[in-house]
Formats: structure tokens, C-alpha cells, sequence
């Protein structure tokens, strides 16, 4: 798998441990979308899990009211 979009996303801390969890374990994972309605909180978080693949692009999608 190259590519994950993650909508409806609801910063469930399930939800957090999964993207983690792909971000590890996705060795050929070029890009992951994350969002569309992200806190400050959850992106720096995010952005703060380790990579299994070196290529990956973490595109997320921050809350307007955040912007």
C-alpha cells in the first residue's frame, strides 16, 4: 500500500494509535492524509510518530477555526 486517507477523523486516541501503527509498519508508504478537522495537538502528535518508510509524506488537513 502507497497511499492512506484518513477521514472522519475524530482524534480518538484508538484512532491515533492506528495511524501510528500504519506510519510504522507501512514500509512502501509514500503519503498518508490525515484530517480534514485537526488541533494543533493532534498534528504535532502525529507528525511526532516515527516512519517505517524514509519516502512518506504526512499531509494533514488542520480545523479552520485553527488556520
Amino acid at each position: 500500500m502507497e497511499e492512506i486517507e484518513v477521514r472522519h477523523f475524530s482524534i480518538k486516541e484508538c484512532e491515533l494509535k492506528l495511524i501510528e501503527y500504519l506510519l510504522q509498519h507501512g514500509n512502501a508508504l509514500k503519503k498518508m492524509s490525515v484530517g480534514p478537522d485537526l488541533n494543533p495537538s493532534a498534528c504535532e502528535r502525529i507528525l511526532s510518530f516515527k516512519r517505517s518508510s524514509e519516502d512518506c509524506n504526512v499531509v494533514l488537513h488542520k480545523a479552520k477555526q485553527y488556520c
